[in-house]
C-alpha cells in the first residue's frame, strides 16, 4: 500500500512540481524474519519541494523533522514504535541544482498480526508551512507455517551493500520506487520480494518453479513475452530481484505477477501488485481494416465530444490533443485517434470498450454537466467515469450536526465511548459520499467526499478520498462544516465515512 501527500492535493503520478510545500510518498511492505513479521514503512520526500539553506561552507542543505509513530490500539494510546528524526539532503552547491529526486527514509516495525494505527509527521525546518501529519493503518496477517510470499517491492536502483544499512536486503542496498505508475520512456520495471516457508512445501532442497509474468488487470490474461520462469531449491527463505522489459508495453492498468510452482506447474502461492503504464498510444497503434465501428458519424462535434469524454482516462499526450488539436482535425483524424485510443486500451475488443464507455459518458454528461462546463470536467463525472457507479450513494443536502466526538489523545484514554456536546449546533455544507466496495485499482471499501462550496448545489467538488491516489484533505469535516468543527473532532459525517451508510 502507497499513498502519495501533497501540500494541497494528491496526484497518481511522480513529483511533478504542481503543489506548493511539501510533497512526500509513504509505503508499507511486509515481511517476515527469524524476529517474526515486520514491516518496511518507506517515505519518499520530493527534493525539489524542501527549502534550501546555505551553510558556513557555502553549500546549501534541507532538513526535515519526521515523527513516526505505530500503535497498538484505535485510540492512539499505547505505542509499539516511537521514532522523531531528524532528515538531512545532501549539501549541493546551488539550491536550485538538485542531482537527486527523493530523499529516502526506512523504518522497520516488528509486529505481530493485527492492524495498527499509524501517524505520520513531517516538518520541513527552513520552511514557514505547517506539518504535514497522516493517519493510516497498517494491516498485518502472516501464516508462520504457509509457504508464502512476502509484499512486492518495486525498486528505483540498487547496489551491492558495502555497510549494512535500513536499505540492506541479502546483500542489497535496495532503494524503492514508490509509485504504481510508469511513464511512455520507463523501458524497466524493477522488484524485489522474499519467499517463505517453501521447504515445508516442497521438502528442503526439492526442486519448484519462481514464475514472474505481467498480467491485464481487468482480464487477468497475461502479456505475452514479457515474464520469466526460474528453477529453485526449496529454502525455509529466498528472495527474487529482477528487472523486466517494459518497454513495449502498451497503456492501460496492468498486475505484475509472482508465483510459487512446483515442478509440474501447479500454483501453490501468488503475489500480485497492481500498476499502470502509460502512453502515447494514439500516435504508437496501428491501425487495420477492421476499424470501421465510427464510420457512421459524420459530424465532427460529435466525434470531439466523445474525445472529450476520455479527459479523466486520458495520458499526457492524450490531453495535449484533446487541448489543443482535436478542434482543428478533419473528421478522419477525429476517427483515427478514437480507433487507435480503444484498439490500444480494449485489444481484445475496441468497438465493446468504446460503446462500453460510451454509454457511462452519455449518464456523466446527463448528470453531472453544469452551464459552465460538460459532465466529464466536473469532479463527479471525473469519479464516475474511472471508477464507474458507486456501490452506496449518501446525500445530504440539509444535514445537521449536534454532537461532536474528540480525537484527542487524552480525552480518547480517559473514555473513547463519550460524546462531546457541541455548544453551536450546525449544518454541513450539501455533501454526498460515494462508497465502492471495491475499486477497477482493487482496493475495498473505498469513499469520495463531494461537497458544495457556497451552497452552490449545482457542482459538488470532491474534498476527499481514502482511495489511492486521490485527493486527501487532512481536516475535510472541518471544511464541510464551514470550519466549526475543531481539528481532531469527528461528526456525524466523519462517522458516517467510517461506516459507509
Amino acid at each position: 500500500m502507497r499513498k502519495i501527500f501533497f501540500a494541497t492535493t494528491v496526484l497518481f503520478i511522480p513529483f511533478m512540481g504542481l503543489a506548493q510545500g511539501l510533497n512526500f510518498i509513504y509505503s508499507f511492505t511486509n515481511y517476515s524474519s527469524v524476529e517474526g513479521n515486520y514491516v518496511e514503512i518507506n517515505t519518499s520526500i520530493d527534493a525539489s519541494s524542501i527549502q534550501y539553506v546555505k551553510k558556513t561552507n557555502g553549500k546549501y542543505q534541507a532538513a526535515l523533522d519526521m515523527t513516526l509513530v505505530v500503535y497498538t490500539d484505535t485510540l492512539y494510546s499505547t505505542a509499539v514504535y516511537l521514532e522523531q528524526r531528524t532528515i538531512l539532503s545532501p549539501e549541493i552547491a546551488s539550491k536550485d541544482n538538485h542531482n537527486f529526486a527523493s530523499l529516502f527514509d526506512v523504518q522497520k516495525v516488528v509486529l505481530s498480526n493485527g492492524n495498527y494505527p499509524f501517524y505520520l509527521k513531517i516538518k520541513d525546518k527552513n520552511s514557514s508551512d505547517k506539518a504535514i501529519e497522516v493517519r493510516d493503518v497498517i494491516n498485518i496477517n502472516s501464516d508462520a507455517n504457509a509457504a508464502a510470499i512476502s509484499d512486492i517491492k518495486l525498486v528505483t536502483s540498487y547496489t551491492q551493500t558495502k555497510t549494512p544499512n535500513a536499505f540492506s536486503k541479502n546483500g542489497y542496498d535496495i532503494y524503492p520506487y514508490l509509485f504504481n505508475g510508469y511513464g511512455i520512456d520507463d523501458k524497466e520495471m524493477t522488484f524485489y520480494a522474499e519467499f517463505y516457508n517453501v521447504d515445508k512445501l516442497f521438502g528442503k532442497d526439492s526442486p519448484y518453479i519462481t514464475g514472474v509474468s505481467i498480467e491485464d488487470y481487468n482480464t487477468l490474461k497475461a502479456v505475452q513475452g514479457i515474464g520469466k520462469r526460474t528453477k529453485a531449491k526449496a529454502k525455509s527463505m529466498d528472495y527474487i530481484l529482477e528487472t523486466l522489459d517494459i518497454s513495449n508495453l502498451k497503456k492501460g492498468y496492468y498486475n505484475l505477477v509472482i508465483e510459487i510452482r512446483d515442478s509440474n506447474n501447479l500454483l501453490y502461492a501468488d503475489k500480485k501488485y497492481a500498476f499502470i503504464k502509460d502512453g502515447n498510444s494514439f500516435e504508437q497503434t496501428d491501425l487495420t481494416a477492421t476499424d470501421t465501428y465510427l464510420n457512421n458519424i459524420t459530424d465532427s462535434l460529435l466525434l470531439i465530444d466523445d474525445i472529450e469524454s476520455l479527459y479523466p482516462v486520458a495520458n499526457k499526450a492524450e490531453r495535449t490533443f484533446i487541448n489543443k488539436e482535436a478542434r482543428y482535425q478533419t473528421t478522419e483524424g477525429l476517427r483515427h485517434f478514437l480507433y487507435a485510443y480503444w484498439a490500444s486500451n480494449y485489444p481484445d475488443n475496441p468497438e465493446e470498450g468504446y460503446k462500453a464507455y460510451k454509454t457511462r459518458a452519455e449518464y456523466v454528461k446527463s448528470h453531472f454537466s453544469t452551464p459552465e462546463r460538460k459532465g466529464y470536467y466536473t469532479d463527479m463525472g471525473k469519479v464516475y467515469l474511472i471508477y464507474g457507479a458507486p456501490d452506496n450513494i449518501i446525500d445530504e443536502r440539509f444535514k445537521q450536526n449536534s454532537t461532536m466526538r474528540t480525537q484527542t489523545t487524552s480525552e480518547l484514554s480517559s473514555d473513547p465511548d463519550v460524546i462531546f456536546p457541541n455548544e453551536k449546533s450546525f449544518t454541513y455544507l450539501p455533501y454526498q459520499m460515494w462508497r465502492y466496495n471495491q475499486t477497477v485499482f482493487g482496493e475495498t471499501n473505498r469513499t469520495f467526499v463531494f461537497y458544495a462550496p457556497m451552497n452552490d448545489v449545482r457542482e459538488y467538488r470532491l474534498l476527499h478520498s481514502n482511495a489511492r491516489g486521490e485527493i486527501s484533505t487532512l481536516f475535510w469535516e472541518r471544511v464541510l462544516s464551514n470550519n466549526i468543527l475543531p481539528e481532531y473532532t469527528e461528526g456525524e459525517a466523519g462517522l458516517q465515512f467510517k461506516r459507509g451508510y
